[in-house]
């Protein structure tokens, strides 16, 4: 019987060779069969199958702890229930770090984050940024923290991990409106901190995936988002050129009818025609 592939191994050398190749030089030449090597592995039909079967075999285990989850908390077990959620946040966020799907996401991803990048800043400024996936709940996320400005961390960015491969087409989102008028005048930071406690658990809170979505299918853009008011993704976040922290945020330019992408700082208000884009989730079906 073949071995398995090691996903988080493929996806190692697949990163490691693909720095290389970027740095050029010998190292270059010789770091670019693997580089091949890795990408065509990446296309076979072995990897596929191996791929699917993964997904599965993590899918199934969620599956079980949300089952667990749910029996603990009508049995008012809040011990076990709160270690079960940490199991889950912890499976979730080594999952999509290592697979190696994940690292074609994140491909795509850093290049839809470079393309943002060159909307604000010079081709020079941003081909010195390293672009940094990472892949963290938003209970885990201090938004608070990251108003303050930190130069090393320019090309870092965020993905929420319940949002980050959702399948836009299959799904249909059913997208809500939250304009969060208790907090004009406060920091963006701190709208961010209450959308993932208050709506988290009945929410989908998107990100990058979403906007990028949304601007590659100028047609499932929601009419109500189309009045030219500021639509935010707190699902993600982006250290930019500067530095700086901020937020995905999206705004129908009426004259031009077209969706526009920005970037909305930590440390900025939030204002009267500021909008939180969430996607709600399904009621579970009794079994």
């Amino acid at each position: 019987m073949a071995e398995k592939m090691d996903f988080k191994t493929l996806a190692k050398e697949n990163r490691d060779a693909e720095l290389l190749v970027k740095k050029g030089g010998q190292a270059a030449l010789d770091a670019a069969p693997r580089l091949v090597q890795a990408q065509e592995t990446g296309k076979s039909e072995e990897f596929r199958k191996a791929a699917l079967e993964h997904v599965r075999n993590f899918e199934d285990a969620r599956k079980m702890l949300i089952a667990d989850l749910t029996l603990a908390l009508i049995s008012h077990d809040y011990a076990r229930a709160r270690a079960i959620f940490e199991t889950l946040e912890r499976n979730s966020v080594e999952f999509y770090s290592n697979s190696a799907r994940t690292e074609a996401f994140k491909r795509e991803l850093d290049a839809f984050v470079n393309e943002t990048l060159r909307d604000w800043y010079s081709d020079v400024d941003v081909q010195k940024i390293e672009l940094s996936m990472e892949v963290t709940p938003l209970t885990k996320m201090d938004y608070a923290g990251l108003e303050e400005n930190d130069f090393a961390k320019r090309g870092q960015y965020t993905m929420n991990p319940d949002t980050m491969e959702m399948d836009f087409f299959k799904q249909k989102p059913e997208v809500e409106i939250f304009d969060m008028e208790r907090f004009i005048g406060m920091s963006m930071s701190e709208v961010a901190t209450a959308v993932a406690e208050e709506y988290g658990q009945d929410y989908y809170i998107p990100g990058f995936e979403y906007e990028k979505y949304l601007l590659d299918h100028p047609d499932k853009v929601p009419d109500k988002m189309k009045d030219g008011a500021m639509y935010h993704f707190p699902g993600s976040t982006l250290y930019d050129a500067s530095g700086d922290c901020s937020i995905p945020r999206v705004i129908w330019n009426t004259s031009e009818n077209k969706l526009e992408r920005y970037q909305a700082l930590m440390r900025l208000e939030w204002h009267e025609n500021s909008r939180v884009v969430l996607i709600k989730k399904p009621k579970p079906t009794p079994e």
